[in-house]
């Protein structure tokens, strides 16, 4: 039996959700769409009892919650006396609800009613009692227990003075002892309940009484013939008797939709019909216009969650919900309103603090503005990620972009300094590194060297290089950075150990005598080495203690 009223299990709703995946029932409860239709089902199967909506969205504050404030009556534009502010602002707010204009506070006070129907003052007394009585109850309330248990579920409708359809009396009575109401009957039969239409086509029937159109007619003789057993007839399509409302109007057809979402053929019809409406000729609250032309199709969406996001930043639970409110924007306020993209909105309060960050390109004011820009751009398929705390490094602008290229200390080839200092910024922000100029010019190609491919190498500083590979990479570094002493290959080979083993092997004579060893530490021709021999050029005589000799001497000692 579940299974008749709930197939599968409602869908979560986020307590953030757009208010129109919610309805409000007649009882004043806050329900998802499919918990009404649930909740409506069971009860009508179990009780026999029609659960209606009051509008679509969440409800609005109880009257009730107005209570402890003192009493300032209010006159509205509606004709109607508020009890204070707030009642008037609870009123408000289901009339947004159900999309009519806001009421408006026409004087301080109750409202003076020319004239009051006997109808209307039944109905003021009616609500009056049972205000009083609701507000006399105990804050406790205790229940009967000897409510009728069970009820046969034989169809004998009878319509309750709630406006509600009971599948029998015993069902009404139910109700009524269950909920402590003063619930009677009506009528016999099913309420005449009709949902009718707001255009304004009068019919004046036979008892001298105009009604609003055809629809409302049909709704007043039905109650009538249910309580009386008599039946009205149509004396004409048109306001009965003279009336002051009672103008002609051209048939131009200049259309306007009025706040009640019905398309009106003209401005002269608009307030004609709220000549009527302020008279109580018709029912209903006074319309305004809303946009010119037509109203937008009032599409029947589906109750399916699954949100979009505007271009003004509001969600919408369908694309169905979204393209209705397009339309209204579109004609009411000239404003072209396109889907962001699937999902929930991003946006989000964030406080107004700056303490920036930087995803690369942009900077975001704080941490929570990055989140949001962050999300969006996930709603779009990208991926935004965060570079660095602080502001974005710009690049500067002005002499440096004339200086021409430098290579810069991670080997980059910058165009010019401009482009250098927007990296030297970055890098110190992102990762507190330094970096600097190295030479002007581009950075050199370093190749990749292998040791063994070559014998190594001496340049004419004294350096040795593993290989002529390696020399060429510091040659090209070294030249860039002292254009005005560059270094040239020197020869073949690498620094040396000389021992008195080796000197001995050579061609130096016997008469040179090795106190000490000692290592060419550079191979520089021009490089002075240390010693611990004497050496005489001229005599060829080495004798002991320290000399320092010109590498090329010392090569030609050795070379004899």
């Amino acid at each position: 039996k579940c299974e008749e009223c709930l197939p599968a299990p409602c869908s979560p709703v986020p307590s953030d959700a757009p208010d129109d995946v919610f309805v409000c029932d007649d009882e004043g409860y806050t329900r998802t769409i499919c918990e009404y239709q649930m909740l409506s089902c069971i009860v009508e199967k179990s009780l026999g009892v029609n659960i209606s909506i009051q509008h679509a969205g969440r409800c609005c504050e109880e009257s009730l919650s107005c209570d402890l404030e003192s009493s300032s009556p209010i006159c509205g534009s509606d004709g109607n006396t508020y009890r204070n502010n707030c009642s008037l602002s609870i009123e408000n707010c289901r009339n947004r609800k159900l999309q009519v204009p806001e009421i408006t506070i026409a004087h301080e006070g109750s409202c003076e009613r020319l004239s009051t129907s006997t109808k209307e003052a039944r109905e003021a007394l009616a609500a009056l009692e049972r205000l009083i009585e609701k507000e006399s109850k105990p804050a406790v309330e205790t229940f009967p227990v000897n409510c009728p248990s069970a009820c046969e579920n034989i169809y004998a409708p009878v319509c309750g003075s709630d406006d509600v359809t009971y599948t029998n009396m015993c069902h009404l009575k139910s109700a009524q002892c269950r909920m402590e109401s003063t619930i009677g009957l009506a009528y016999n039969g099913e309420c005449c309940t009709m949902e009718c239409p707001s255009n304004f086509n009068p019919v004046c029937d036979d008892q001298g009484i105009t009604h609003q159109n055809l629809c409302f007619f049909g709704r007043e003789r039905c109650i009538v013939e249910r309580i009386t057993g008599k039946n009205i007839t149509i004396e004409k399509f048109d306001v009965c008797g003279d009336n002051a409302c009672d103008k002609q109007c051209p048939m131009t057809y200049k259309p306007i939709c009025a706040s009640n979402g019905e398309t009106i053929v003209n401005e002269c019809h608009l307030e004609k019909l709220n000549c009527f409406l302020a008279k109580k000729i018709s029912s209903g609250s006074l319309i305004s216009k809303l946009y010119e032309g037509e109203c937008c199709t009032n599409e029947n969406c589906d109750y399916e969650f699954s949100p979009v996001c505007d271009s003004m930043g509001e969600t919408h639970s369908n694309e169905c919900v979204f393209r209705r409110h397009a339309c209204i924007q579109r004609r009411q306020n000239d404003v072209t309103v396109t889907v962001q993209y699937k999902g929930q909105c991003c946006s989000r309060h964030c406080e107004p603090s700056f303490e920036p960050v930087c995803d690369g390109t942009r900077t975001h004011e704080n941490m929570c503005r990055f989140k949001i820009a962050q999300c969006e751009a996930e709603r779009h398929g990208h991926v935004l990620a965060l570079a660095y705390a602080g502001e974005c490094c710009l690049l500067p602008t002005g002499k440096c972009e004339r200086s021409g290229t430098v290579c810069d200390s991670d080997g980059q080839t910058h165009i010019n300094v401009c482009h250098f200092r927007q990296k030297r910024c970055i890098m110190n922000k992102s990762m507190k590194k330094t970096l600097t100029i190295v030479h002007s010019g581009e950075c050199c190609t370093i190749e990749a060297c292998h040791k063994g491919d070559s014998a190594p190498v001496c340049d004419s500083r004294g350096g040795t290089h593993a290989t002529k590979c390696h020399f060429q990479n510091t040659k090209c570094i070294h030249d860039k950075m002292h254009p005005n002493n560059p270094i040239n290959l020197a020869y073949s080979g690498q620094s040396f150990l000389l021992t008195s083993n080796n000197l001995r092997e050579s061609k130096v004579p016997a008469v040179l005598t090795i106190v000490t060893t000692f290592r060419m530490s550079q191979c520089a021709t021009n490089m002075v080495i240390c010693t611990g021999i004497d050496v005489n050029l001229s005599t060829r005589h080495a004798k002991g203690g320290e000399g320092c000799y010109l590498l090329n001497e010392l090569s030609t000692i050795l070379s004899r």
